[in-house]
């Protein structure tokens, strides 16, 4: 699950729009989206996408139910949700690229409890 934990909370959001166009123009990505209840989003992307950059056109609910971006509380509630949903051994990674300033306070914070 891509994730941030940063005081820029819209510069990092910014990011993962970014990111997520790429997903959602994907046709895998596109059927396992709508198979997992998010086909309202996705039109919503295709019909807000025409005549603006891509990224501005990714809907709130996609992003936040794809990733996180915010304090560290935020980050472990992510992490959180997907243990409860079942999952055993969740894949976390910094929104962006490896050297970036909180790009190592992400992983700190989805880092299990020792």
């Amino acid at each position: 699950m891509p994730v941030a934990v940063t005081d820029d909370v819209p510069g990092l959001t910014a990011i993962f729009r970014e990111e997520l166009v790429r997903y959602l123009l994907l046709p895998y990505y596109r059927t396992m989206l709508r198979a997992s209840g998010f086909g309202e989003p996705l039109a919503a992307f295709d019909r807000d996408r025409a005549g603006r950059p891509p990224a501005e056109a990714v809907p709130p609910a996609l992003v936040a139910a794809l990733g996180a971006v915010g304090d560290r509380a935020a980050v472990r509630a992510c992490v959180d949700a997907y243990r409860a949903a079942g999952v055993t051994l969740p894949l976390a990674r910094p929104i962006g690229v490896p050297e970036a300033a909180h790009a190592r306070p992400t992983l700190e914070a989805v880092a299990p409890a020792a």
